[in-house]
């Protein structure tokens, strides 16, 4: 039986991976935690899990690092978990989660008045090409006037 043949072993390994990472953080070389955090951010959206329950460590770097990497990877997942930490007692906590928050909110409120406009804009072009051209097609005697 191989080792990884579904989708539920590939999201336990990327977890066990993330988690690995994650542990990693608690050292005092900068360059290997910012190494670490660029490759969590790389994972995207298949650290989240881990990320999220990385949130919850007695660590208060590795809480800082998760809430940061979070930030980075902006996915709606994490901000109910994140909002726990409002509330951390490391004083630097509460004000990175809340930075992280507003750039996770705003970002996604920007793609949704984005996909908004667009769909403003096709009603628009619908109204202007498609319903006369459906008008025109469904009428005979304007298809005989235009031949």
């Amino acid at each position: 039986m191989p080792l990884f043949s579904g989708g539920e072993d590939l999201a336990d390994r990327d977890l066990q991976e993330t988690l690995l990472l994650i542990s990693r953080l608690d050292v005092r070389d900068i360059r290997l935690i910012q190494g670490i955090k660029r490759a969590l951010i790389k994972k995207g959206r298949k650290a989240l899990p881990g990320l999220i329950r990385s949130l919850n460590s007695p660590n208060g770097m590795v809480r800082e690092a998760c809430v940061e990497i979070l930030g980075e990877i902006s996915s709606p997942k994490a901000v109910a978990p994140l909002l726990n930490l409002l509330y951390d007692y490391r004083d630097d906590i509460p004000s990175k989660t809340e930075r992280t928050l507003r750039k996770i909110i705003n970002r996604h409120l920007r793609e949704y008045e984005s996909a908004e406009k667009i769909t403003e804009e096709l009603a628009v072009q619908r109204k202007r090409i498609v319903e006369p051209l459906v008008n025109t097609l469904s009428n005979p005697s304007e298809l005989l006037r235009m031949g």
